[in-house]
């Protein structure tokens, strides 16, 4: 930032009643001993100081904008950072929630599997009690029909065998 030029009141004027900005009007006006000459020079100097503290102040203002900034900045980026840990908090706990589920169900797998695995053996041992059961059944039907057949067999020879020994007495 540059400096602005220095700046001259002009509503100040000199013992005489001159203009301090009006140079032309001094040269011709003011006389050329050596107070009058001092008194511009310290006129110059409280310009340059006058010009130097708004330059100041034009500093200190920049300098308050920024650091106002900056403390708006850090108080979003607090915010965002608190926002932030929340959201890692609540992200947390949910991850840990969810853990906790998978932890619980895989121990239910686990349980389920070996249940099911049992059930299966009982259900194949079962299954081949069963079919033994089923074959002897069978056999046993089969072998209840042979036995019936060879009754009947019997029962028909020896129904032949009376009626043979009948008809043998009635002749």
């Amino acid at each position: 930032v540059t400096a602005p030029p220095p700046t001259v009141d002009k509503s100040a004027t000199s013992s005489e009643g001159t203009s301090v900005g009006n140079k032309k009007e001094e040269e011709d006006e003011a006389p050329t001993d050596a107070s009058s000459r001092s008194f511009t020079l310290q006129e110059a100097g409280q310009s340059m100081d006058h010009a130097l503290k708004a330059k100041q102040k034009l500093i200190q203002e920049h300098i308050s904008d920024h650091e106002k900034k900056l403390v708006d900045q850090h108080l979003r980026l607090k915010k965002v950072r608190q926002k932030l840990d929340r959201l890692e908090q609540d992200q947390a706990a949910e991850i840990a929630q969810m853990q906790r589920s998978v932890d619980h169900l895989s121990r239910e797998l686990a349980l389920r599997e070996r249940e099911a695995t049992q059930k299966k053996a009982i259900m194949e041992e079962a299954n081949k009690n069963y079919l033994a059961a089923a074959e002897s059944l069978d056999a046993c039907k089969k072998e209840k029909t042979e036995t019936e057949r060879v009754l009947m067999e019997l029962l028909l020879k020896a129904g032949e065998s009376r009626d043979k020994v009948m008809n043998e007495m009635l002749q």
